[in-house]
């Protein structure tokens, strides 16, 4: 059930749903960081079932349709760069034997991707809303956004850790069969 034709197709209507889930995404104001983590589950799932190179590719695949046809381009760079490349990330920090560095590579990696994409959403596209978002900000809120931010990323990962071992323990076995 898993050849090559079976993947490719699978691969290709999860990441047209994903791209779908970030267009839904700029409808609504509020879901601006909620789609890039519900699309990453895509790259989740082919990290688990396949391997992390066809997890890479189905990320780069969600990656450039969203720059491409998401209206809302926080959303698109969100994926881009944040979500979509942190379940292989994960994957990979995970293999390490000291949880220390493995969490110290999580936090780096998370900051550096951070400041990468508003760097390149200012820089590159100076949308004018952003702009003046940030120009209202002193440097202290910034700060305060950054630790809050990892905050809320110590959370996603310990979630996302919890939807993969209820994925792996429980879903997975039933959707091949295996019970």
């Amino acid at each position: 059930m898993k050849n090559r034709g079976y993947r490719t197709a699978l691969g290709g209507l999860l990441s047209a749903f994903s791209v779908v889930v970030m267009l839904f995404g700029s409808i609504l104001p509020f879901a601006t960081y909620v789609v890039p983590v519900v699309s990453s589950v895509t790259v989740v799932y082919f990290c688990i079932e396949y391997s992390k190179k066809h997890a890479l590719m189905v990320y780069i695949v969600i990656s450039v349709l969203s720059i491409f046809f998401v209206p809302d381009i926080e959303i698109a760079f969100l994926f881009a760069f944040i979500f979509g490349p942190y379940p292989i990330l994960k994957s990979v920090f995970e293999q390490l034997k000291s949880r220390y560095i493995c969490l110290v590579l999580k936090l780096v990696s998370f900051n550096l991707e951070v400041l990468l994409t508003y760097y390149l959403l200012l820089k590159l596209f100076a949308s004018s809303a952003l702009v003046t978002e940030f120009i209202g900000y002193s440097s202290l809120m910034l700060v305060f956004f950054m630790v809050s931010g990892n905050v809320t990323f110590m959370l996603y990962d310990i979630t996302l850790t919890r939807i993969i071992s209820i994925y792996i323990q429980r879903i997975g076995p039933k959707l091949s069969g295996k019970r």
